[in-house]
C-alpha cells in the first residue's frame, strides 16, 4: 500500500475528493436561482459533509438518515429558522444524489414543547 493513498484522509476532515465531489455535484445547481441562498446552502452542506466524515462516511452513498439524525442531535441549539435552512439544503443534497424519500426533519422548539407537555409522569 502506498503512503500517498493513506495521506488523503486527514484527521477530522473529509478527504479532499469528497469535498470536491460535493462542489462538482453543486456546480449546475449554483448557477441558477438566488446566488446568496445557494451559497448559504453550499456552506450548510459542507458542514454536514464534515459531520458525516467524522461519523465514518467516506462517500455520498454511505450517507443516510442516521447521519442526518446525528447531525440534528449535535446541533440542537440552532434556531428553528436555521434548522429549516439546513433541512432545505439537505433536501437538495438528497435530490442531487438520487436518494429515496426526503431526509428526516429536525424537531423545532414548538414540537419539543408539545412533546414534553404530552408526556405525563405516572
Amino acid at each position: 500500500m502506498s503512503t500517498r493513498s493513506r495521506s488523503r484522509t486527514t484527521k477530522g476532515k473529509p478527504r479532499p475528493d469528497m469535498k470536491q465531489d460535493l462542489d462538482d455535484l453543486l456546480t449546475d445547481y449554483l448557477r441558477k436561482g438566488g446566488k446568496d441562498n445557494r451559497k448559504r446552502q453550499k456552506a450548510c452542506l459542507h458542514k454536514f459533509i464534515d459531520h458525516c466524515h467524522k461519523l465514518g462516511a467516506r462517500s455520498f452513498g454511505q450517507i443516510g438518515r442516521r447521519h442526518v439524525l446525528q447531525f440534528w442531535k449535535s446541533n440542537r441549539g440552532l434556531s428553528d429558522k436555521r434548522l429549516y435552512d439546513y433541512w432545505l439544503a439537505l433536501c437538495t443534497f438528497w435530490e442531487l444524489t438520487s436518494k429515496v424519500d426526503v431526509p428526516p426533519q429536525a424537531w423545532t422548539k414548538a414540537m419539543l414543547e408539545v412533546r414534553e407537555s404530552d408526556h405525563q409522569p405516572w
